[in-house]
């Protein structure tokens, strides 16, 4: 019978002997994996409800650590990296299983110094396995650090607004929302507050993001209704995406 075990004791490699790797100074620590193999003979009857008889996955889960720069949500959602899946055997032969799926959804320590990945594989080989190789590189979007900037702000479509060399307009409003667009360059926002000419200071979480040709937008949340102030907005430093590799040989726990 098909088993789903989480388990956080594994058998773990990192590369990290490329320069690259050295000169970015990031740690790569296993925290947790999820093996889901299909019943045997593909069973219908005895597959885990609510799945089907042929639905397979091994998620590995890591926490990536630097000690230089700080970690971003600003690289392209549409880079998955390059980390092959390889399944090893009983019998110690290998058998490629294809490219690895980063999963969306990465959470950030306070500080930036810490994030969590996760890589995803949807087959197995149809036979018994004793572990997986995930190795390849990843996408790391990095910064050197933070500056702070502020702007005038007045709730009204059309609105410029300009942060240090960030140019962009207030190109929607909606209820607590607004919609900044501008070049790639709004990438770099990390984090906004606005003070209101009363003198209280309201803070926006950023909801969405995207870009079409060479426009980027981003929506901005905020916690209470809008009146003109000033914004006040953090800003990544030296941002850039890297490409890191990795290794990491994942058991099988059962």
């Amino acid at each position: 019978m098909s088993l789903h075990r989480v388990f956080t004791s594994l058998l773990l490699c990192v590369l990290a002997s490329s320069s690259q790797a050295q000169a970015q100074r990031i740690d790569v620590k296993v925290i947790g994996a999820s093996f889901f193999e299909a019943p045997p003979l593909r069973d219908k009857n005895l597959a885990i409800f609510a799945t089907g008889s042929t639905q397979e996955k091994v998620e590995v889960h890591v926490i990536l650590t630097s000690t230089v720069k700080r970690f971003t949500e600003a690289g392209s959602s549409f880079d998955k990296g390059d980390v092959k899946v390889t399944a090893v055997l009983p019998n110690k032969a290998m058998q490629s299983l294809g490219t690895a799926e980063i999963v969306s959804f990465p959470k950030f320590s306070a500080d930036g110094k810490a994030r969590t990945m996760s890589l995803s594989i949807n087959r197995l080989p149809d036979q018994a396995v004793q572990g997986l190789i995930f190795e390849g590189n990843v996408p790391l979007s990095v910064a050197k650090g933070l500056t702070k900037s502020t702007a005038k702000f007045t709730p009204t479509v059309g609105t410029p607004v300009k942060f240090n060399d960030i140019v962009a307009v207030v190109s929607k409003i909606d209820g607590q929302t607004i919609t900044l667009t501008g070049t790639q360059s709004l990438k770099r926002l990390n984090a906004v507050s606005l003070k209101l000419n009363d003198g209280r200071t309201i803070t926006a979480e950023r909801r969405g993001w995207g870009s079409m040709n060479s426009e980027f937008h981003q929506e901005w949340a905020f916690s209470a209704p809008l009146s003109a102030g000033t914004l006040n907005v953090d800003i990544f430093e030296e941002l850039e995406t890297i490409q890191h590799p990795i290794k990491l040989v994942v058991g099988k726990p059962y």
